[in-house]
């Protein structure tokens, strides 16, 4: 058994990286009379805001962004997974608990703001779907229609005269009203500075960006705010809500400099105040080439040097015979960093500003040539090639464990299956190629050596079909389940926070696979690599079904036969706090003694949770203030052994308990 204890122990080492971070989410949902704002509180809200905020079913629908699920029922990336008959409903309101109007509202599967974004960044995880947004009415209500029936949604509220505040665990299911959380904006801290240069002459219209303390200065960053300086060199973050920040500051004419971190508490009235003196801009130049002296177009050249909580930074690209400069950094020793496409990074240390005959010389990796054939041998137009590294010794396959190391190609018109791919270091590799009707195919085994010719070795790929999973999904009683999701995964997948939190960052040798159940309860996952595979069968009118230890073979279909699912049971009850005072917006979760079920909610604004159809069994149920990103981890340790209780969930039975906080 892996109870939540355990998880968040692991968790307080990553979590000592971000102990800066504060709660971006508020601590608790106010009870509110909700007739204050003309909302019934014993049914759900009779609220429609204008149609045009409001997100419509054929807006809703969304399609994956990852491996294709060939196979018998509906594959989630050949059309829109299907919305629900639902509604999500919910309130912002001010500190004053007045409604808001002209509120914006995300619902998101990716956190957008605070350290729930900041472990995304870490670990790199994120659904890559876009948030449905709507505005709030003259009541302050938000409303969501015919929704993705999820549990695991983000809502993001916001407006300009406030700080945005973000929730989770939100869960909206298949058919019916759900009731969101009640979003409470608060007005936020104020960081603002001066900016000036050496002579203490104030510098105008710098650009400045605040932004999460780990963004790590590429791609896209919803928790950004940017701002310039006005004509007296004065900048202002207003409305900036708790959590540590990262503020940079970038003027023509002179170096960028990163301040890191920016600490906003949150107390009343803060103002953190961060200054900046630029130094005009000294340049550091010179040519990228390789091994034969010719220069190397589009390098990408970064340089850096860090000090007192300060980054000094500049990045530049060559041009067509090598030359590169950054013309603009704040004076100092930087470290270069090269990055070209088909050589090894360099790196140059001590590069003082001022030296433009900088040479970085570029050492080639080995390309890769080959084909992709069909099983008769002939070639192959349109396929991907991922490339792993394999410990050395080994040889890929089942139970093989490899490691992604970022070079993926695709190719859509091969001439006879014919490929070339380049960026191997020393080492041994194996090319995984898939198609959209064949399973994910792993090539034998390579070794590139120091002195291996670029296109010395040559690799033939011949795609295999795989093996497929196939059966019936059923209810009590034998009677077809239609609509049940059917997900592959590897044998020992959890789907724990843990597991989650760094789910992709170690990669399976399993075919992930997503299908829906027919009128006749019937799927097929197809095109599956030869392991051993872990199913799990998700239905809103039952409990979550699971399969494991089946074994898929090359060329052959894996019959489970009718799979039962149970209706399960009810869970449900109170969270109290200090003094037995119903805690709003905790965190409760529930974890079947092996750990393979794992169910996470929030309670509402009365103490009150949820968990509705769970498998029968034995289960831990237990609730905190905080969340398992939370910087107070330690002290959600405590509310969680404080709080747990052992419980066994009956088939259709319900079970109704109360969780303290201060245990007893």
């Amino acid at each position: 058994m892996r109870p939540l204890v355990v998880l968040l122990l692991v968790l307080v080492a990553a979590l000592a990286l971000i102990f800066t971070l504060q709660k971006s989410g508020s601590q608790g949902q106010p009870t509110i009379d909700l007739n204050d704002v003309a909302v019934t509180p014993d049914a759900p809200p009779i609220v429609k805001p204008p149609n045009e905020t409001v997100q419509q079913p054929e807006e809703a629908t969304r399609t994956a962004t990852g491996e294709p699920a060939p196979g018998i029922g509906v594959s989630e990336d050949a059309v829109p997974e299907r919305p629900g008959r639902n509604r999500l409903y919910g309130l912002v309101l001010n500190e004053q608990m007045l409604p808001l109007r002209g509120a914006k509202v995300e619902l998101s599967r990716d956190a957008r703001m605070g350290q729930e974004m900041a472990m995304k960044l870490i670990t790199g995880v994120v659904s890559m779907e876009a948030p449905l947004v709507t505005m709030t009415d003259e009541r302050g209500a938000y409303t969501f229609l015919n929704v993705i029936p999820r549990r695991d949604y983000f809502v993001i509220g916001s407006h300009e005269s406030y700080s945005p505040t973000q929730e989770q665990l939100v869960t909206v299911g298949d058919d019916g009203d759900f009731q969101g959380p009640n979003i409470i904006l608060k007005t936020g801290s104020i960081v603002e500075g001066l900016v000036t240069d050496t002579a203490n002459n104030v510098i105008p219209d710098a650009v400045m960006w605040l932004d999460s303390a780990f963004y790590s200065g590429t791609g896209e960053s919803t928790d950004r705010l940017t701002t310039k300086t006005d004509a007296r060199g004065h900048f202002e973050f207003r409305n900036v809500y708790p959590v540590s920040k990262q503020l940079t500051c970038s003027a023509e004419g002179y170096g960028t400099i990163t301040k890191s971190p920016v600490n906003v508490v949150g107390t009343p009235g803060e103002r953190v105040v961060a200054d900046f003196q630029l130094s005009v801009g000294q340049p550091i130049g010179g040519r990228v080439v390789g091994s034969d002296g010719a220069g190397i177009q589009g390098a990408h050249i970064v340089g850096y040097y860090t000090g007192n909580n300060t980054t000094y930074r500049g990045e530049t690209e060559s041009t067509e015979d090598g030359s590169f400069l950054l013309p603009n950094l704040h004076p100092g020793n930087y470290i270069l960093t090269c990055e070209a496409k088909g050589f090894r990074q360099q790196k140059h240390t001590r590069v003082q500003t001022g030296d433009v005959a900088v040479i970085i010389d570029m050492l080639a990796q080995a390309c890769v040539t080959g084909r992709v054939v069909d099983s008769a041998g002939a070639g192959v137009s349109a396929f991907s090639i991922a490339v792993r590294r394999l410990a050395p010794n080994t040889l890929p396959g089942v139970g093989v464990p490899s490691e992604e190391t970022g070079v993926k190609e695709n190719f859509t018109a091969a001439v006879d299956g014919e490929f070339s791919i380049c960026g191997f270091d020393p080492g041994v590799y194996t090319l995984v190629v898939t198609t959209a009707t064949s399973a994910p195919t792993f090539s034998d085994a390579f070794s590139i050596s120091a002195d291996t010719d670029r296109g010395s070795v040559n690799v033939v790929v011949r795609l295999s079909k795989g093996g497929s999973i196939k059966g019936r999904i059923v209810g009590p009683g034998g009677v077809p389940v239609a609509g049940a999701v059917v997900t592959s995964h590897d044998d020992t997948f959890v789907d724990d926070p843990l597991t989650m939190m760094f789910a992709g960052m170690v990669p399976t040798n399993t075919t992930a696979r997503r299908v829906v159940t027919t009128s006749e309860g019937l799927f097929e996952l197809r095109f599956l690599t030869p392991e051993k595979y872990q199913l799990r069968i998700s239905h809103p009118s039952y409990a979550q079904g699971m399969m494991r230890a089946i074994m898929v073979a090359d060329g052959q279909a894996t019959d489970v036969g009718s799979v039962v699912l149970q209706v399960g049971g009810t869970v449900k009850g109170t969270v109290v706090g200090q003094g037995g005072t119903p805690l709003s917006g905790g965190f409760v979760h529930l974890e079947s003694e092996s750990s393979d079920i794992v169910l996470d909610t929030r309670s509402d604004a009365e103490g009150r949770f949820s968990f509705q159809h769970v498998r029968p069994g034995p289960y831990t149920l237990s609730a905190t203030i905080q969340g398992t990103t939370s910087d107070n981890a330690l002290g959600a340790i405590d509310q969680i052994l404080r709080s747990q209780i052992q419980i066994n969930v009956p088939e259709g039975g319900e079970l109704t308990r109360e969780l303290s906080l201060t245990g007893g």
